[in-house]
């Protein structure tokens, strides 16, 4: 069965981030969609956890355009544009804190 990560999760010894498709049991899926770490692929699109995001990530380049208009929308900022453009309204609020 195929769900897709809602944050950052590590199951059978392997990491997984948000967004991430993983291919599991049943069961697996069922105690992740539970627990609110996943979602069975093809139910909804996954619904990022801006605050989260942004807390914990390092480098924005790695994260994807939705999990980046997460953020935007966390930080209360246009979500508008490109990769770049995204990542470049994020660093200047983060850089006025």
């Amino acid at each position: 069965m195929k769900v897709t990560a809602l944050t950052a999760i590590k199951h059978s010894g392997k990491r997984y981030g948000a967004g991430d498709v993983l291919d599991i049991d049943s069961k697996s899926a069922e105690r992740l969609e539970a627990c609110g770490a996943a979602v069975i692929a093809g139910d909804v699109k996954p619904e990022y956890d801006g605050e989260a995001l942004f807390e914990e990530t390092e480098d924005l380049s790695t994260l994807k355009v939705d999990e980046l208009k997460a953020i935007c929308k966390y930080l209360d900022i246009p979500a508008t544009g490109n990769k770049s453009e995204l990542i470049e309204a994020i660093e200047a609020v983060s850089e006025e804190e």
